[in-house]
């Protein structure tokens, strides 16, 4: 059996904060193949990395897109910027980066332009993003996110993809050799026990999305 991708979910996120520079300094530590991240855009343009659409602290709801950076950093001081996740990983790691809304495209792109990184992937659940990320990025890889085992697989033929990465609950082995079928790579959120490693190894997945890369680089580690 191949060792599966291990993909450090927002960083190492189950033993550190999510997206924050120590998640993803602990997640190259660990040795995993790639950091998933979330993009999003403040108010004044820049991409922040943030899971959620807001902020909720003492009870209150902030608003990702109605804040600045500034503002967005008094409130969550280790809110990373895309800016500043490149430069901790530069040429270290490669980077996911989910796209979690139509603006954060572009913005996302111009970062990694300016930076001059190539190398990534980007993702989404919006499947629309995909296909004006490759008229923008023709050369960034690409990977459909869904989160259901649809009785057809077809809408898959029309995007300019990889891979596609899917959540645990859904997947098989027929799911897999469906998409493999397709010549695509299957990806799977969020495996985080040695079991559910361990059969997802089985039936031919490419990698995995792990809030614990340091658990999972071990077994990797144990078993080349």
């Amino acid at each position: 059996m191949n060792n599966l991708k291990i993909i450090a979910h927002r960083g190492s996120s189950g033993t550190y904060p999510e997206n924050t520079a120590l998640a993803f300094q602990k997640a190259i530590y660990a040795g995993a193949d790639m950091i998933e991240t979330d993009a999003r855009v403040c108010k004044t343009g820049e991409v922040v990395l943030h899971h959620d659409h807001f902020i909720l602290k003492n009870n209150k709801y902030y608003f990702i897109s109605e804040l600045s950076v500034l503002e967005l950093k008094k409130l969550k001081p280790d809110i990373l910027t895309l800016n500043e996740a490149l430069e901790i990983i530069k040429n270290k790691i490669r980077l996911n980066i989910e796209i979690k809304e139509k603006q954060a495209l572009l913005p996302a792109l111009k970062t990694l332009k300016d930076k001059k990184v190539n190398d990534v992937i980007i993702s989404s659940f919006i499947h629309e993003v995909l296909l004006e990320a490759e008229k923008l990025a023709p050369d960034a890889e690409k990977m459909a996110i869904f989160a259901c085992n649809p009785l057809t697989f077809n809408f898959l033929d029309n995007l300019p993809i990889v891979g596609v990465v899917s959540e645990l609950f859904w997947i098989n082995e027929q799911f897999v050799k469906k998409i493999n079928a397709k010549g695509l790579s299957v990806f799977v959120w969020t495996v985080n026990t040695k079991k559910d490693y361990k059969r997802m190894q089985e039936i031919g997945v490419e990698g995995v999305f792990t809030d614990y890369p340091e658990k999972f680089k071990t077994i990797v580690e144990n078993h080349s």
